[in-house]
């Protein structure tokens, strides 16, 4: 089958918003200071950190910003505005970002819930841009499916697009350049705006002993970490060299 190319529509006004998105923020930290009286007390103090966006003024005049994302609010609530949940600190913070981006582009931005099923959401989106009738700026995606889309290409370059500065500290930059295609080329951003790229942050474990006992000392672990040298080939290569057949069944 012929290669799709056909692109989801990015400009300068989605990219500002991404921008804004960012830098609307904010970072809290919570400081405690205990007083050394019978009555102990503490409290709290809240500094906020805002980082400036590095935009022009700009005016794009009222147009909407459409704005797709999967149709599951426990996958998707924290990131877009269209959710009732004011009552939440998190998504009343969502809503006030978009409203201060709106009133600094003068843009509206128009969120819409796609399908809640994992796999139908990516397909709906194949499907909308394969018939070159996708009426949606941004679509908000899992990363694996960010990764295997772009391959596929289903997304615009973004790289050399106004606005877009992926030195700036709002983007997740190692987590992009991880999935890249090329060091060059960026068809996905993640950054601040992105509270679901946090929640769905994992980690490795491992056992210390069971590593000693196999390679060694298992600092050598961390260092391969440091080292950026920490890939799926060498998980699995461990993995693999550690195997036992303890039942006997050949499998």
């Amino acid at each position: 089958m012929k290669r799709s190319t056909h692109y989801i529509r990015v400009s300068a006004i989605i990219l500002a918003c991404a921008i804004l998105f960012s830098s609307c923020s904010g970072e809290v930290q919570n400081t405690a200071t205990d007083t050394e009286t019978d009555t102990a007390a503490s409290t709290e103090t809240e500094t906020a950190i805002v980082i400036e966006d590095n935009l022009p003024e700009l005016n794009f005049d009222g147009q909407t910003v459409s704005i797709l994302h999967f149709g599951d609010k426990t996958a998707s609530g924290n990131d877009t505005s269209d959710w009732d949940n004011d009552a939440d600190v998190v998504g009343e913070a969502v809503k006030k970002r978009d409203y201060a981006t709106e009133d600094r582009l003068n843009v509206l931005i128009s969120c819409t819930a796609g399908s809640d099923d994992w796999y139908d959401y990516p397909a709906e989106i194949e499907l909308m841009v394969r018939a070159n009738d996708c009426p949606y700026d941004i679509v908000f995606l899992e990363s694996a499916q960010c990764f295997r889309m772009s391959l596929e290409g289903y997304f615009r370059e973004l790289s050399q697009l106004p606005y877009v500065d992926l030195d700036q500290k709002w983007w997740y930059k190692d987590f992009m350049d991880g999935g890249a295609i090329s060091s060059s080329k960026s068809f996905f951003l993640t950054g601040a705006f992105s509270i679901s790229t946090l929640e769905g942050a994992s980690a490795t474990l491992f056992n210390k002993q069971i590593y000693d006992t196999y390679f060694g000392g298992h600092d050598e672990l961390y260092d391969i970490a440091e080292n950026k040298e920490w890939t799926y080939d060498k998980f699995l290569t461990i993995c693999r060299d550690i195997y036992r057949d303890l039942n006997g069944s050949g499998t």
